[in-house]
């Protein structure tokens, strides 16, 4: 199916502008060097593209499969989850983008407090989400056969996302109480 191909390389791509915003920001914060014009270049490109591939993945599911028929089972609790985490970042997108301009309108505690939580539940669902849909991405574009070697790869994968969840969640964690004692 051709539109399921399309999806997968925008999946793809969308991956690889992620880290490359992802990777931009990690080194704009340790440096103390922030250019906003690249950062929002990165980061609407990005949100085109998972806009894209929302649309698209909606389109497949509810044109090409009969939605009502979809039962999550064992063997599909990977879709579910997908679909869960999928779900949790499009509800957080919003306070992701709008995270600074919040913060600089308002100087409290709790808000700040609460937009630390969302971001940590929001990376950490985009995280879960790219480890769950990067082999099945290779699958679809033919360029991974062995069921094998994709079930390791997706454990390695959970693997790294849960620990750079827990890694995630000390970084929060530092910088919280590292805030709250200043």
């Amino acid at each position: 199916m051709k539109m399921k191909k399309a999806n997968a390389v925008i999946t793809l791509i969308s991956m690889f502008l992620f880290l490359l915003h992802m990777i931009y920001n990690v080194l704009a914060f340790m440096m103390g060097f922030y250019n906003p014009v690249l950062s929002k270049i990165f980061g609407f490109s990005l949100l085109f593209l998972i806009a894209l591939h929302a649309v698209m993945s909606i389109v497949i599911v509810a044109v090409f499969h009969d939605s009502k028929t979809i039962k999550y089972k064992k063997k599909n609790m990977r879709t579910l989850f997908q679909r869960i985490t999928a779900g949790i970042m499009v509800l957080l997108l919003p306070l992701h983008i709008f995270e600074i301009p919040l913060l600089q309108k308002t100087r409290g505690i709790f808000l700040f407090s609460l937009l630390q939580s969302v971001k940590f539940i929001f990376y950490s669902a985009v995280l879960f989400h790219v480890a769950l849909s990067l082999t099945n991405a290779f699958v679809t574009l033919g360029w991974m056969e062995d069921r094998r070697k994709k079930n390791r790869i997706d454990r390695a994968l959970l693997i790294t996302a849960v620990i750079l969840v827990v890694v995630l969640g000390v970084f929060f964690t530092v910088k919280f109480t590292g805030f709250l004692s200043d």
